[in-house]
């Protein structure tokens, strides 16, 4: 743990002390004698909560996207948000059983890379905490036909 930490659940224990003794004071709750123990206790346990909870507050809003429903239109044309289909896309196993040539009609021919037995699309950056590089839809064919729908960095 490096030394941010503590000082920042010091600077906002501080702020929760002052606030809980104004509040106190304020509306005239308990004893005067004890306002300084129970505002010192309540910063001491709050203080940890609140920076814990500013840090996940944090990295849930870094990573989150809006997932969308697959539209072609949108996918030939915005390809640097493709990322927020293909959850549909993998999930509806919308591309299962398709051929290869329906799959590229589908998607368009703007892929990443293709072999007789994978098509890879670019769908762009995933936001997230650490991500630096951009992932890839892999469509798995056996026979000619899609069996399996992944999606990966690169």
């Amino acid at each position: 743990m490096s030394i941010e930490v503590p000082i920042i659940i010091l600077i906002l224990g501080a702020i929760i002390f002052f606030s809980i003794k104004w509040i106190l004071t304020r509306f005239n709750l308990f004893n005067p004698n004890w306002r300084n123990e129970i505002s010192f206790g309540l910063a001491f346990i709050l203080g940890p909560i609140v920076y814990v909870s500013i840090f996940l507050i944090f990295i849930f809003t870094a990573t989150y996207y809006p997932k969308k429903e697959f539209d072609k239109q949108l996918w030939i044309s915005n390809p640097d948000i493709r990322y927020e289909m293909t959850g549909d896309l993998i999930d509806n196993n919308r591309l299962i059983g398709l051929s290869k040539n329906e799959v590229i009609n589908l998607l368009g021919e703007d892929y990443y890379f293709s072999t007789d037995t994978s098509i890879n699309y670019d769908v762009g950056f995933v936001p997230g905490l650490f991500n630096i590089d951009p992932d890839v839809t892999l469509i798995k064919l056996r026979n000619d036909k899609v069996v399996e729908v992944l999606q990966h960095e690169t």
